[in-house]
Parts: structure tokens; sequence; C-alpha cells
């Protein structure tokens, strides 16, 4: 609220557009003044000044520019004087009836007085209303004033906290932190807190709320068909349809994938799309040895004596040849004689008569509709690995033998998978837990930790954080009883190397859904990141909270700019500028964008850079 102390008025508009308002001030206005014990004095950008419009209501400018103004004082053009100072700046809110308002109205007109503001006026634009507000520093340009926020805001959207490395983010986190479970007993909702910690940054040796991966499993069987498709990470256009069709055939039973195969034979054996008989044999074969010992039984059934086959001789339609098949395997070379196509009682007809009595496949049944209509089966990544040799094995009867070719990087990435987590986060033994059931059982407020294993690769990483959030969003949004729904919020460190853009795709991430859909659920994102370019600018787009440290890398900055709300183009180019535990808050969250240096003196954490010199204790 503004109050009523004696002000320091600086000078009258001079300049008013949709984006600047400029007004002028002499030099001998800005001498400082002294009202009701505060030194009252003016020295440019940064500052915040109040335009009085009416009698009730000011519109609060922050000042991003100054420039110097000259003018003649007499006849002669080498005489001049220069006294005035334009300065220039955003209106970043109003005030009326002496409470604080986000957005601009009614801009100001030519001749308005500007007023600057003290420190306690400038209190009062960062003082929310409700009694629970959080605090992570005090303002670059006014040290005593530090600004409060609605910790009911910040915990109903989306937040994000972004800037180079060795800016501040960890410290930032932590005050958040902080001040978070200052509130724990105040809580009425039950909130839970989930921080995935990639670089041990967030946790203590002595802490209860960290949870080591070391402790716990991801069952294989919980993962969906997606969160393979993300830990493999296969090529858009050639591999992923591959590895799609792997995952579902790894899921059928062994009945189911029989009957795939005896499609797959017959098809063979009726397919012209060979380049020769032998080709044609070859893929045969192939499907033919993971049904053989089904066949047999049924032949030695049908036929306890074995089969005689006549066969005309192509050369010479008067005589024939007649042949005994004792088994499936023999009835089956049969087919693919020289002579095929030219027999009187064809072996043709005898083989698939034999298959369609085992396999019920007289009218051939679509490969797709076995593999959607399955009931599933548990999922490994051997069974993956053996998947994708069949899916191989069934392109090359189509003809397609260059699939194999150009899925080579991906089977290299599965065995280095499954070397690497088969006997860790898959491995499920004694004493070790599962980790969904653990988060979702707890409850109360509850403020955890995932710590991750030092050196954690890409692959178990995005695999990690697919899957519980995926877990999470499902659970969550399952609670169909308003009133028993308890809000959640995952923040994500080092969230560029998961949480990437889908755009393009066709589809979309467990993050985007989150994003767009989360909040009616109570599931909120904190995304922290190094490398703003490489995120989900959906994901961004719909974060209402953002603290941005330093960041310097071009392309950064115009992602920034491009996904940022309320971001203005002089916070861009104050963002490399930017010294270690200094942020620009932005976003719809805070009515005011401001420009913070955090007290994080007893927040400093892990996230330190390590330094060749020994330091003085």
């Amino acid at each position: 609220m503004i109050n009523n102390i004696p002000e320091l008025e600086l000078g009258t508009v001079k300049f008013v557009n949709q984006e600047l308002i400029s007004f002028n001030v002499s030099n001998s206005d800005k001498n400082a003044l002294l009202s009701n014990g505060e030194v009252l004095s003016f020295h440019g950008v940064g500052q915040y000044v109040k335009i009085k419009i009416s009698t009730t209501v000011y519109i609060v400018v922050q000042i991003s520019m100054a420039q110097q103004t000259e003018f003649k004082s007499n006849s002669s053009e080498n005489y001049k004087i220069i006294d005035n100072n334009m300065y220039s700046g955003y209106a970043v809110a109003r005030i009326e009836n002496g409470q604080t308002k986000a957005g601009v109205i009614t801009l100001p007109k030519l001749d308005d007085p500007v007023f600057l503001m003290n420190n306690q006026d400038v209190k009062s634009l960062f003082s929310p209303e409700d009694q629970n507000y959080y605090s992570i520093g005090t303002l670059t340009n006014y040290s005593v004033v530090t600004p409060k926020f609605s910790l009911e805001n910040l915990l109903t959207g989306h937040t994000a906290i972004l800037g180079n490395t060795g800016s501040g983010k960890s410290t930032t986190m932590r005050v958040i932190l902080d001040q978070i479970s200052r509130y724990r007993e105040n809580f009425t909702n039950n909130p839970k807190f989930i921080i995935f910690d990639i670089h041990d940054d967030y946790s203590s040796e002595d802490s209860d709320d960290v949870i080591s991966l070391d402790d716990f499993f991801i069952d294989p069987d919980d993962l969906t068909i997606d969160d393979w498709v993300t830990l493999f990470n296969p090529s858009e256009n050639s591999q992923k349809p591959i590895m799609q069709r792997a995952l579902k055939i790894a899921k059928l039973c062994e009945e189911e994938l029989q009957k795939i195969s005896a499609i797959i034979l017959r098809q063979a054996i009726d397919t012209s799309n060979f380049d020769s008989l032998a080709a044609a044999n070859h893929a045969a074969r192939r499907f033919f040895k993971r049904i053989e010992d089904t066949l047999q039984q049924e032949f030695e059934q049908e036929y306890p004596h074995g089969r005689q086959i006549t066969i005309d001789m192509k050369n010479n339609p008067s005589r024939s040849n007649t042949y005994t098949a004792s088994n499936a395997q023999e009835l089956l070379d049969l087919v693919f004689t020289q002579d095929f196509g030219n027999t009187s009682s064809s072996p043709r007809e005898y083989f698939l008569g034999l298959l369609n009595k085992v396999f019920d496949i007289c009218e051939i049944k679509k490969i797709d509709d076995i593999l959607d209509n399955s009931s599933g089966n548990m999922l490994s990544i051997s069974k993956i690995t053996d998947a994708l040799e069949f899916v191989f094995e069934e392109l090359e009867t189509q003809g397609n033998r260059q699939s194999r070719f150009f899925s080579e990087g991906l089977v290299v990435r599965i065995q280095n998978i499954q070397s690497s987590l088969g006997n860790t986060i898959f491995k499920i033994s004694e004493g070790k837990k599962n980790i969904i059931d653990s988060l979702h059982r707890e409850q109360g407020f509850k403020l955890r930790i995932i710590k991750f294993p030092a050196g954690i690769d890409d692959d178990s990483l995005k695999l990690i954080t697919n899957f519980v959030t995926r877990k999470v969003f499902l659970n969550w949004s399952s609670i169909t009883t308003i009133e028993k729904r308890t809000p959640i919020y995952l923040y994500f460190d080092e969230a560029h190397r998961y949480i990437k853009s889908t755009v393009g795709s066709g589809e979309n991430s467990v993050f985007e859904k989150i994003s767009r859909e989360g909040r009616k659920f109570g599931i909120y994102l904190g995304i922290i990141s190094q490398i703003p370019s490489e995120l989900s600018s959906v994901v961004l787009s719909q974060t209402s909270s953002f603290f941005i440290h330093r960041l310097q890398n071009e392309i950064d900055l115009l992602f920034v700019k491009k996904s940022v709300p309320s971001v203005t183009k002089d916070m861009i180019s104050r963002l490399p500028q930017l010294g270690p535990g200094t942020l620009i808050t932005s976003g719809n969250h805070f009515m005011i964008p401001s420009e913070i240096v955090v007290s994080g003196e007893n927040h400093y954490g892990n996230g330190e850079s390590i330094s060749p010199f020994n330091r003085q204790k």
C-alpha cells in the first residue's frame, strides 16, 4: 500500500507508446531527499517509479534506459548545457486505491507527474495478501527489500528454474524447498514433493528423505510399450515401427506366437515376391522351425504311415514320380521341389491342410488382429531381443532385406541396455522395493529425494523419469473423488536430458501431457535445466513460474524469449550479465517481474564446482 510520507517528484512524462514510457529529470531534481528517516535518492536503471494518472491510480514503471539531453543556453552554437536526463522503462503494474494490481489498463498522458518510489512503496509491490508466502532473496536495486510471493500461487502451477552451470540453480531450488518445508504443518491437503536428484545436489547423508535407487527396482512388467520405446530410443522413421511391432510380439504367449508363425509360413509359400524358389524356401523354413514340433505331432496322427505324393515331371507330363513324406519336414521339402506347381496330388495342398487343422488359418487372419487382441505377457529385454529377430525375419519373408541393416544401431543399444540395467534397476531381489509402491503408499506431507547413481547414462535416466512420472499420472488421474486427491510435485534436475520436444512426431510425452492436464489432477512439474533450448517448448509454454539465472548462449536466449511469458527484451539482454546467485522472476505467477539476489548462504551444497586449490577453513 502506498504510504503518505513526502514524495520525491522527478519530472513529467514526455513520451508514451505501447511498450515504453519516457520522462525527463533535471539534475537539480535528482538530489537526495530525507523523508521520514529514509534517504530517497534517484540513480536510474533498475529502479521503480510511479506515475500519477488520477487521484487514486498510479502506474508503476521499472526503468530500463537512461540518456542525457542537452539544450542551447544562448545563440552560440558551441555553448551547450546538459541539465536534463531522459529515462525510459516498462509499465509493470498499477496501484489503485493503494492496492497493487497486475497489468496496466490506462497508459499515462504527456506531462503526468513522475515520483520516485521509496522502500516502503516497493515493499508494498511484493507483499501478497495471503499469509502463506515465501521469499528467496532481496531486490538487486533495493537491498532492504525482500520480495514476498504467494506460496499458493507457486504451488498451483508448473515451475522452471533455468540457468547456465554455476549460476545458482541448485541453490535456488534448495531455498524454495526450505521455504516449502517451513509450512509443512500448515498444509491441510498432505502434498508430496519428489525431487529427481541427478548429481546429489539436494540430499545429505543424515537425511531421512533420500531414496537411493540402489535400494529399489522397476518391475519390467510395469513398463508399457511407450516406456520401452523411450528407453531404446529408435530412430523415428526406420527403427521405431520395427521396435513397436517387436514389443507387441514380445508380449505374445507361445500359442499366439505359433499362430503368427503359421500365418507367415503360409504367406511365404503363397508369395510371388521372391526372386527365386530358393529365397522362398529359405524364408519359409525359418518359421517352420518355430512350429515344427506342433506340426509333427499332427502329421503323425494324420499320416501314421507317412504320406505318398505323386508329382508330374515338369518336362514330361505323361510321366510322374512318387515320393513318401514320413514327417512334416519332408512334406515341406516336397512343396519346394523343382516341379513346384506341377503336381497331380499337390504337396502344397497337404501341407496347408496340416497348417489349417493345427492353427485354424483356413482364412488367413491379419497378424495385427492377433497383436491388438492379445491379453499380453510379461516383458523382458531378452524377450524383446528375440521378438526383434522375429520381426526381421518376418520383413525378410516379405522381401524387405534392408530392415536388419538399418537397425544395427538399435540392436547394439538394446544389448548395451541389457548389460547395464539387467543387474541393477531391473533386478528383482530380496531387500529391494518396488519404487512406485513405496511412493504411492506414503501418507501425509512427504518430501522425497530420489538419488541417482553417479554417472547414470541417458538411457537409464530417461527410463526412470518417464516411468515414475507416467505411473504417478496414472495413479493420480484414476482418483475420481476430488476430496481424496492430494497434490504431488515432481522436480526434475537436468531436465534437458529427458524432457524434450515431441513436436512433429505426432505424439505427446508424459511430461507434455501433464503440463497440459496435470493441474486438474493435482500433478505439478518443476523443471531445472542449464540448456533450456533443448527442453520441450510445450512444457515451458504451460509453466507459470520462472526463475531465470544467467544464460549466455544465444540459442538459449532466443528460446527463452519465445517460450517465457511476460519476459521483455531488456530482461533477455540482462541475462548474460547476471552474477552467480542472481535471477530474474517472470511468468504469470509473478505480478511484477523482478531481479533478485538469492539469499542462499545456508543452502550451498554439492553443486559447487571442484577447485584445484585447497580452501581455507
